[in-house]
């Protein structure tokens, strides 16, 4: 998704139009020419035609997703120990109601994404309650330009009262998930306060040291975006300082040596106004593209591409021709550039064509607070195609769902411990069945593991009845339904099936699954990874590449979430990488495949440590859906089980409360069976979660107890509909999921689809299939679906059918 983060709009009577000494003019020709242009429009009666041609140049720009308009606070001055609002000093004034009317206009005029850049002065006695409004009204940042502002930084910190009065309000910003993008180095445009020059001092990076130390209560840090990198523009008087092309300005050096010295995660920073034309023809260019190669060098190296925003600085115009090296340009490209009309979208090609990473303009939706806007909305532009918002078609989903088979899943060793679990289950005649005559399992492993060709039918399953002995069959399906402990009136049909499909491979699996899908549906599907210690991944790589062939199989009908295990080798890296922000580059290919993560701790791994505090850090910081396996049942290991519990993730969501989190089974439906639901176990401890932090979801798949019990049943979908009718916090957190191909050994997937269905009413069935799920997936905004549609485009030649209607890649 790419989002302009920096874009300036102004109403008529924004700006001050009174007179000003020469040189001012000079040092600010691009202010007085704007006021120039302002007195004009008004002079003419239109004072509305300045901010609705800009907001017209922002809603027709088609290369990017959305953009931040920026607000500018008044200018406030400490005078007598008091903050006073100078009003009457600011050259431009901006307000967060103003810009809040332009976001409204861009969505409901032009149909165009945006957000609120907020501008709040840090000392004004209200800070913090404008910040809670602005965050309310849909604010995604904060931006500060402290010359023009008055903000002096150095003088709050050795003010006490106005030390503990900014601290507080950064503290607010951080747990708020707000970044600051505060202008850097010189500022050429707008005056500084009281027109007093000294104060462009107050740009200084080094000033920012305090505020990126800053933590909120719950640990979060303060995210702070350096606008402009600090770069130098045209006429900088630092420039005349520099003795060759090499060197670079003061404050650049400042902020750059504060980027990569590795002490700041939580510092970033905008390109914009990167692409600038030379206004001053003595100007030496050579000095200019030194800056702009060591800003793309740097934006290409890994472990700085997280680092980097796109934005535009709009309405500054932009152009290539500030470069003096044209060896870096496509030709057809730079081309397409200079004969773009549109400066937004030139901004992007300017960056493309100047070979930044494809990062640089997609960064900015896992540092900014993007906000939950309501699934409704009527336009989900470039997520939701247009067409299929406007007639209401939002894709239901099935939240849960598997189509790897047995060889993806099991290593030998898992499978031998499954034999041994069976043959210490089955009584009497069924145990001759798995030692060395027996042949149903070894058909099953010799089919998995040696690509045989021998089939296993029902035949097989009879069989069974006649080495047990005379009058063997119930006995049989009475054991094995004893081993599937949740599985209830199991048919030898519905067993064969599930073990028929274990064997199939994973893209006739999602033929099946899609099949029995709605037209409009959408399945998440989980991978599972169950790799021991210092096994090798070779077979969970063949499951993400056969996974990958299914989603092109099935453009927009399968959402691929992947499975992370701590056993395998370098896994951290790894799921970074998949997800965009990591260095394992065999894995580089998955980018943009997968939209989520999947856990399964019951497994044998325990989520403790400080890798596993780094990889839920950045879940939440990309706002990555996870869902955990959570029940006492499915592929578990005995010892492993409390390892899903929700007081194990409890104590991690205390250190990332944002997680966006769902557990998988509610915990199991066991205590939605219960005519009272209880205080205690799983699903109890889940509803608690729900009500202290604001992500917590659970879905209700292989919920088969109520299919066979009627006193069960009663009490189940009694509890479920109270939750969902009258519970305000939790009725938006349940999904529906089936757990596919799991689910049949009980029932098959639209079965149990058309169970749910009945039982809860249509109203409530779209709750949990639809508005909740979408919900979790951030379906509107999300930057991991937004990738997953960049992903299929970019492999539009490999789709091997029409994607899905709700999709607007092509």
């Amino acid at each position: 998704m790419y989002i302009d983060v920096h874009a300036h709009v102004y109403a008529h009577d924004s700006l001050k139009a009174g007179k000003c000494p020469d040189s001012e003019k000079k040092t600010h020709h691009s202010w007085y020419s704007l006021k120039k242009t302002q007195q004009r429009l008004c002079a003419i009666n239109l004072p509305h035609l300045l901010p609705d041609t800009m907001l017209g140049i922002i809603g027709r720009a088609d290369k990017t997703d959305a953009c931040v308009l920026l607000a500018l606070d008044h200018i406030y001055d400490v005078q007598n120990g008091s903050v006073i609002k100078c009003d009457s000093d600011s050259e431009l004034y901006v307000s967060n109601d103003y810009v809040c009317s332009c976001v409204e206009t861009l969505k409901t005029r032009y149909e165009k994404t945006a957000y609120m850049g907020a501008s709040i002065h840090p000392a004004r006695p209200d800070a913090i309650q404008e910040l809670e409004k602005a965050y309310n009204n849909g604010a995604v940042l904060v931006k500060w330009i402290p010359s023009t502002q008055n903000i002096d930084l150095a003088s709050y910190e050795n003010d006490q009262v106005l030390k503990d009065h900014t601290h507080a309000f950064y503290k607010r910003m951080a747990e708020l998930g707000i970044p600051l993008l505060c202008h850097l180095g010189r500022e050429h445009t707008i005056p500084p306060a009281f027109h007093d020059d000294a104060k462009q001092e107050f740009n200084n990076p080094e000033l920012l040291k305090p505020l990126l130390d800053i933590h909120s209560e719950n640990g979060k840090k303060l995210k702070v975006i350096g606008a402009h990198c600090a770069m130098p523009l045209t006429g900088d008087p630092e420039l005349a300082t520099l003795q060759s092309p090499e060197q670079i300005t003061p404050h650049m050096k400042i902020f750059l040596d504060m980027l990569q010295n590795g002490k700041y995660d939580n510092l970033y920073t905008d390109l914009s106004a990167f692409f600038l034309y030379p206004s001053n023809i003595s100007f030496d260019g050579r000095r200019l593209e030194s800056h702009m190669k060591i800003i793309r060098k740097l934006a290409l190296r890994p472990e700085f591409k997280d680092k980097f925003l796109f934005g535009s600085d709009f309405p500054s115009l932009s152009s290539l021709l500030s470069s003096t090296d044209l060896s870096y340009l496509d030709p057809l490209g730079f081309l397409r550039s200079l004969l773009e009309l549109n400066p937004i979208d030139r901004n992007v090609l300017n960056f493309i064509n100047y070979g930044f990473p494809e990062e640089t303009l997609t960064n900015a939706q896992n540092v900014l607070r993007i906000p939950d806007t309501a699934i409704a909305s009527p336009v989900f532009k470039c997520v939701i195609s247009p067409d299929a918002a406007g007639k209401g078609k939002l894709p239901t989903v099935n939240a849960h769902t598997h189509i790897a088979n047995f060889s993806s899943i099991f290593s030998r060793a898992a499978f031998n411990l499954c034999r041994e679990r069976i043959k210490n289950k089955l009584p009497g005649g069924l145990f001759r069945l798995t030692d060395d005559s027996g042949k149903f399992l070894d058909d099953i492993e010799n089919t998995v593991y040696n690509d045989t060709d021998i089939p296993v039918t029902e035949k097989s399953i009879f069989k069974l009845a006649e080495l047990a002995g005379e009058d063997s069959e119930e006995k049989c399906w009475l054991s094995l339904r004893n081993l599937l402990s949740d599985v209830h009136h199991q048919t030898a049909y519905d067993f064969m099936a599930f073990v028929r499909k274990g064997l199939s491979s994973i893209t006739a699996n999602a033929d099946d699954l899609v099949e029995s899908l709605a037209d409009n549906e959408i399945a998440i599907i989980h991978t599972l990874n169950f790799l021991e210690a210092g096994e090798s991944d070779e077979r969970y790589v063949r499951q993400l590449d056969d996974t990958v062939l299914a989603v092109f199989d099935h453009p927009g009908r399968l959402l691929p979430f992947y499975a992370v295990n701590s056993h395998q080798e370098n896994w951290l890296e790894k799921a970074k990488t998949v997800f965009g922000s990591g260095s394992a580059n065999e894995y580089e290919k998955y980018q943009g495949a997968f939209v989520g993560i999947k856990l399964y701790p019951s497994s044998g791994y325990k989520l403790e440590g400080d890798e596993w505090a780094e990889f839920f850090r950045f879940c939440e910081e990309q706002t990555l859906p996870i869902t955990i396996h959570c029940n006492n049942g499915g592929f578990s290991k005995r010892s492993a089980i409390a390892y899903c519990s929700p007081a194990e993730l409890g104590l991690w969501l205390e250190k990332y409360p944002n997680l966006k989190l769902c557990f998988a089974h509610f915990g199991g439906d066991e205590e939605l069976c219960q005519e009272k639901f209880p205080e205690s176990g799983y699903s109890s401890q889940i509803c608690n979660l729900m009500s202290d932090y604001p992500n917590v979801y659970a879905d209700i798949s292989y919920h088969d107890s109520a299919m066979a019990d009627k006193d069960c049943q009663e009490s189940y979908f009694d509890h479920l509909k109270d939750i969902l009718k009258n519970d305000e916090k939790r009725k938006n957190r349940i999904m529906f999921g089936s757990d596919f191909y799991m689910i049949r050994m009980r029932a098959r997937n639209k079965n149990y689809t058309k169970y749910f269905r009945e039982h809860l009413g249509t109203d409530l069935f779209k709750l949990v299939s639809r508005d909740n799920p979408l919900r979790f997936l951030q379906f509107d905004s999300s930057p991991t679906i937004n990738k997953h549609l960049q992903f299929l485009k970019n492999n539009k030649d490999k789709l091997k059918r029409q994607p899905a209607s709700w999709t607007a890649i092509l």
